[in-house]
């Protein structure tokens, strides 16, 4: 397996989507596997399910995950919130990216 995804469909709201999580095995970085996946995903949720806006969170430590969200398209929004880990509490940032017409 190269990798798993969650993708919520109208969530938060009606015609958003959410990527709950995107992991690539570290075997398959920096080949384009996790390019690919979100290119995928987003035609897939804006083509069968009408989405607009996808969101998704970011750890602020997770400095490559910032970076490969920006990369394709996702904006930060500067909305921090706090999540817990496996017992371990963190802060994220809400990215967005706004379908284009």
């Amino acid at each position: 397996m190269i990798g798993v995804a969650d993708f919520v469909v109208d969530y938060p709201k009606e015609g958003a989507g959410c990527f709950g999580l995107l992991l690539i095995s570290e075997k398959f970085h920096n080949k384009g596997f996790g390019g690919k996946s979100v290119e995928l995903i987003e035609d897939w949720a804006y083509k069968h399910h009408r989405i607009k806006e996808i969101t998704l969170g970011i750890e602020l430590i997770n400095r490559k995950g910032y970076n490969f969200w920006i990369k394709h398209g996702y904006k930060p929004t500067g909305e921090i919130f706090s999540n817990e880990v496996m017992d371990i509490q963190n802060e994220a940032e809400l990215f967005v990216k706004i379908k284009d017409s």
